[in-house]
């Protein structure tokens, strides 16, 4: 306890030491953390584009299943026909269960991936603001002020 009572300690900061570690700041900031939301934001706008895809994807196969209905009652396929649909890129997709349910769990999936994004983007956004804090805090120290409590 008489360590804290001493004056001859001093706990402060120089403005060399604040200079460095708001350089350092500022650093961190540009070169790692804006660059990390720029990707991170890639990322999920990726996912969103897939998930769109995937439900249009979905709709098709829809109005699809409602086109074989129609085509079952006028007796043009058989029973346990397997209608093919070209869906657009040179690919052709099963109109049956197996493509409905791939499609389902493939939504899913990405959507749990998109759910991760953005609980990403969130952890990086609250990174920014940290350190702009402690940006502002280091910043006003340097100048020769004290830090400033914002709660």
């Amino acid at each position: 306890m008489d360590r804290f009572q001493q004056e001859s300690e001093i706990d402060e900061a120089t403005k060399v030491e604040t200079a460095d570690a708001l350089a350092k700041s500022r650093s961190f900031l540009t070169n790692r953390l804006l660059p990390d939301l720029d990707k991170a934001n890639r990322d999920h706008q990726s996912v969103v584009t897939q998930i769109d895809e995937y439900k249009k994807l979905r709709d098709t196969l829809r109005s699809l299943d409602t086109d074989e209905d129609r085509m079952k009652d006028v007796k043009v396929a058989g029973k346990n026909a397997t209608l093919l649909a070209d869906i657009g890129g040179g690919v052709a997709a099963e109109t049956q269960l197996e493509a409905r349910a791939y499609i389902t769990k493939k939504l899913n999936l990405l959507e749990t991936k998109r759910d991760r994004a953005i609980d990403k983007l969130s952890q990086i956004e609250a990174h920014i603001h940290l350190t702009s804090t402690s940006i502002t805090q280091l910043d006003n120290l340097h100048r020769g002020g004290s830090i400033i409590d914002d709660f």
